[in-house]
């Protein structure tokens, strides 16, 4: 379900928040539940009352349909489902505005079993975040068998380090079953890193 908050405030803790980050707290119009909702995973925050609250409940099929049929309220709740990914994954102290502006110019697309993101010596014009799905990591020699260096799962990343020494891509990227990635193009890529250049240390 997708819940919205009426009246009152509601306090959001995430598995993935850093130890001492203080939890993130809603208040009347905003809402939450989409990340489970547009991922199909289970919940990845903890939400209680922060005070005397009234929520209104849609169910996740309602909701589907209407993102189904109304671009704009897809388009507002992919912003923000983006903008709170950002802030829960990869940049715990971004601004608000600055969330919300990335979040406009990323996308979330969907990618199916086995399909190939990029080959090794590929171009590097994307940042890739892991909405839901496994992908994996490998190298394969021309003839040779693949060599798999690792296995990536939700909140995790890729694609970041070509575009940081601006080099091709030094390895391959497959989906090992239906994913969905958030993308960030390379000129927003190095517009984060100019507004928070000690990201580039946490890449």
């Amino acid at each position: 379900s997708l819940y919205m908050v009426m009246d009152g405030k509601v306090s959001v803790t995430f598995a993935a928040m850093p130890p001492g980050r203080l939890p993130m707290i809603l208040t009347r119009g905003a809402f939450f539940g989409e990340m489970s909702l547009l991922s199909g995973r289970r919940r990845s925050a903890t939400i209680t009352s922060a005070s005397p609250a009234i929520l209104i409940e849609a169910p996740r099929k309602a909701v589907l349909q209407l993102m189904a049929n109304e671009p704009p309220v897809k388009q507002y709740i992919d912003e923000s489902f983006i903008s709170r990914a950002l802030q829960t994954h990869l940049l715990p102290d971004i601004k608000e505005s600055l969330a919300q502006e990335l979040a406009h110019k990323a996308t979330i697309k969907s990618f199916k079993k086995d399909e190939v993101i990029y080959r090794e010596g590929d171009p590097a014009d994307v940042f890739y975040m892991i909405v839901s799905g496994r992908i994996k990591v490998y190298t394969q020699p021309a003839g040779g068998p693949e060599r798999v260096y690792t296995y990536l799962h939700e909140g995790d990343y890729f694609g970041e380090m070509s575009l940081l020494t601006h080099t091709p891509h030094s390895v391959s990227i497959k989906v090992q079953n239906d994913a969905l990635l958030l993308q960030i193009g390379m000129e927003d890529f190095q517009r984060i890193l100019q507004q928070i250049p000690s990201i580039a240390v946490h890449l």
